[in-house]
């Protein structure tokens, strides 16, 4: 658990800064603060439902998951760049 930045695979370049905690054993991942300022304000627009549109800086892409011996089972991971839930 803690803050960790995320770094773009073919730049190399820091895109953000995320958190990852537990709340009652259930771990998240939160978009704590988004690095290029050109970037900074962009909406979920490749999502559906209710993150739709919404900002991704302050937006919980990892929710739910819960450990079931030494794996993690039955959140979800939301996929920025694609859309995807997984």
């Amino acid at each position: 658990m803690g803050k960790w930045k995320t770094v773009d695979d073919v730049t190399g370049e820091v895109k953000s800064i995320v958190e990852i905690y537990k709340r009652d054993e259930i771990v998240f991942e939160k978009v704590l603060e988004i690095i290029n300022k050109e970037h900074k304000n962009e909406l979920c627009t490749k999502f559906e439902g209710a993150d739709k549109n919404e900002a991704i800086e302050g937006l919980v892409i990892i929710k739910n998951l819960e450990k079931d011996g030494d794996k993690y089972n039955d959140g979800t991971v939301m996929g920025l760049d694609n859309g995807n839930k997984y």
